[in-house]
């Protein structure tokens, strides 16, 4: 492949089908923006835009404006959050130990990286946006009531508590817990309604890398979450 500098030069030499911003936070409204009257179908890299020089109300209308921009009926337009493909395997998991799958009234999720330079607000900034898009994905359309937020940032692990609101009225009380660990064992689970299951990254038998979640003896086997939301893309474009 040609490397460029420039994303108007790139759009006029290439002409792509499909473009992935992997681009820093900072530049994603800007990329985003100039994709925007492209042909080309948009993947964003999370978070969808973010500037430490800036306020948050400013990247609130920023990222309001890249919606607005990049969404048309003939084209798809994307961020890739892969953790949005749990609650497939989160099912495939109960109907093994055959457990129903209820409304969601309590979530949970708590999940851990090892970034060294993940602190603060900045595992907030990385990691939130996966749980949030599981949240959504269990639940639904909604919002978080902001009235209920209570947030605690610690140098290595922030947790936050608060009221999700589904588009039906319905609520479910929520609690995510991000947080950054240097030696020893990850945690990351999730689950509804105090059904919490682990899960974590390995090969199988073939070499192929796998998700596996876990829940009392049962382990259920995913495909990587990565790939599933790769395939997806290319799915809904494709047809």
């Amino acid at each position: 492949p040609r490397p460029y500098h420039d994303l108007a030069a790139m759009l006029a030499a290439e002409d792509p089908d499909l473009v992935h911003v992997c681009t820093p936070p900072h530049l994603h409204h800007d990329h985003v923006m100039a994709l925007a009257s492209h042909r080309c179908h948009l993947l964003c890299e999370k978070p969808l835009t973010w500037d430490d020089a800036k306020p948050g109300e400013q990247l609130l209308v920023e990222a309001r404006e890249m919606v607005a921009a990049a969404t048309r009926p003939d084209r798809v337009t994307a961020v890739n959050l892969q953790y949005a493909a749990v609650p497939l395997a989160y099912d495939a998991l109960l109907q093994t130990l055959g457990l129903p799958r209820e409304r969601p009234r309590t979530f949970l999720m708590h999940m851990d990286s090892r970034r060294e330079r993940n602190v603060y607000e900045i595992i907030w900034r990385e990691l939130s946006p996966h749980c949030l898009s599981v949240l959504a994905a269990f639940c639904g359309p909604g919002q978080v009531d902001f009235d209920t937020v209570d947030l605690v940032l610690g140098e290595r692990q922030d947790r936050a508590q608060f009221v999700y609101v589904c588009a039906d009225g319905t609520r479910c009380e929520a609690e995510i817990v991000v947080g950054t660990v240097l030696e020893g064992p990850l945690t990351r689970r999730f689950g509804i309604n105090g059904v919490i299951a682990d899960y974590e990254g390995r090969n199988d038998a073939a070499g192929v890398f796998r998700t596996y979640l876990k829940l009392d003896d049962a382990e259920q086997m995913s495909d990587d979450f990565m790939y599933l939301s790769m395939r997806q893309m290319l799915l809904a474009v494709t047809g």
